[in-house]
């Protein structure tokens, strides 16, 4: 996806902003539209064009096991799926170049990200770090 910026694929996909009086050192924060209890987190360079990290809240959907014949009677078409009721935070934190300057700016990154996670609720933490370009 040539030319598009990374703040309008977040306003797009996840909707506008919720912090009031946004600057780029602060942690864009936003939700989804169509469930505000997930939330979007997202770090961005100076300049506003480059992403440096990204925290995600949401909670965890799985298929379970049957364990009774009984259960498995009265169950719809679909398979059945549990959702977890604490959220999980993904974090990513984009490596651009190793560089200590660059380092700097992800553990800064990290710690928004935690701080905004940490003002959201309880909720496991689950941190990946994805190699950039």
């Amino acid at each position: 996806m040539p030319n598009i910026l990374v703040s309008d694929v977040v306003t797009t996909f996840m909707g506008p902003n919720q912090s009031e009086n946004f600057d780029r050192n602060q942690v864009y924060d936003t939700c989804r539209i169509q469930s505000c209890d997930e939330k979007l987190g997202v770090v961005f360079n100076e300049a506003g064009d480059r992403l440096l990290g990204l925290g995600i809240r949401n909670f965890r959907c799985y298929y379970y096991v049957i364990e009774n014949a009984q259960t498995l009677m009265k169950l719809p078409q679909s398979p059945p799926i549990r959702c977890d009721t604490t959220p999980t935070y993904r974090i990513f934190i984009f490596r651009y170049e190793f560089t200590v300057k660059n380092l700097e700016k992800e553990v800064n990154s990290l710690h928004k990200l935690k701080v905004w996670a940490a003002a959201k609720g309880p909720g496991e933490i689950i941190i990946d770090v994805i190699r950039a370009q």
